[in-house]
């Protein structure tokens, strides 16, 4: 068995590493989605002032957002392009660090738009897109 070096060392709290078990546990016992609703709340915990600050953020675009009008409804962060017809939705914003624990979790997780469709119901906090 190799040894390292005391300079190639990292410390960490005991509650990261029990958190990651837990990630584990939960990975090979549960659904995906009760999987990612957990790493949400890891994230949220450990990282409470960079989450007031995402939701913050996050209320600022979708209040910035222009509104397009689509038949009888207006929207936030859709668009509309008037040659092809064609709709470009800001549907959800997730936190880099929570997409990041997703995809070493589960490498395989296609993250397409049923992915990200059902995100938004899971994690309403996390929606762009919205109904003027």
């Amino acid at each position: 068995m190799q040894q390292l070096h005391p300079d190639e060392l990292k410390w960490t709290s005991s509650r990261v590493f029990g958190a990651a078990d837990k990630l584990i546990k939960l990975k090979k016992d549960k659904d995906p989605w009760e999987v990612f609703e957990y790493i949400v709340k890891i994230w949220m915990s450990t990282n409470p002032s960079e989450y007031e600050s995402f939701l913050v953020d996050l209320s600022d675009t979708k209040e910035t957002r222009k509104v397009t009008n689509i038949g009888n409804k207006q929207f936030r962060g859709v668009s509309v392009d008037k040659e092809t017809g064609g709709t470009l939705r800001y549907l959800i914003d997730i936190p880099t660090k929570v997409v990041y624990m997703i995809k070493r979790l589960y490498p395989e997780m296609n993250m397409d738009k049923q992915f990200y469709t059902k995100w938004a119901e899971k994690f309403p906090k996390m929606t762009i897109e919205s109904v003027v």
